[in-house]
């Protein structure tokens, strides 16, 4: 249905119309509505648990310290550098692992094409 067959079913039915269309979207609305608040929750728990690992890498940290002897600042620096190191390499982890789903997906695509590219053409170019 087009803009020309609306409007020649005049206002009234236009109104009618108006009001079935904005009633079938009351449906997706709502589940984009729950998907949003669970997405929400997923998104801010993976968060809480990122900041737990930070924070308990520096409170294992401060306890490899606290067990030495005498630390001096060149041990402290390497403790806090091996603990940062942990942690971006378990950023890049995660971040790997999150792009999965995408890269199968994309591989997929990639061999659509090329199955795309190698048909052979029905159509006779010499013709």
């Amino acid at each position: 249905m087009n803009y020309r067959t609306v409007i020649s079913l005049g206002a009234k039915n236009v109104e009618f119309v108006l009001e079935k269309y904005y009633g079938l979207l009351e449906g997706p609305n709502r589940q984009g509505i729950k998907r949003a608040h669970i997405s929400g929750i997923l998104y801010g728990y993976s968060q809480s648990v990122r900041f737990i690992f930070v924070a308990l890498s520096f409170y294992f940290a401060i306890l490899i310290l606290e067990n030495s002897d005498n630390p001096d600042a060149n041990e402290r620096k390497r403790v806090f550098t091996a603990v940062y190191i942990m942690f971006v390499g378990a950023i890049g982890a995660g971040v790997a692992v999150s792009q999965m789903p995408s890269t199968s997906r994309a591989k997929a695509a990639a061999r659509r094409i090329f199955s795309i590219i190698k048909e052979q053409s029905e159509i006779d170019p010499r013709a």
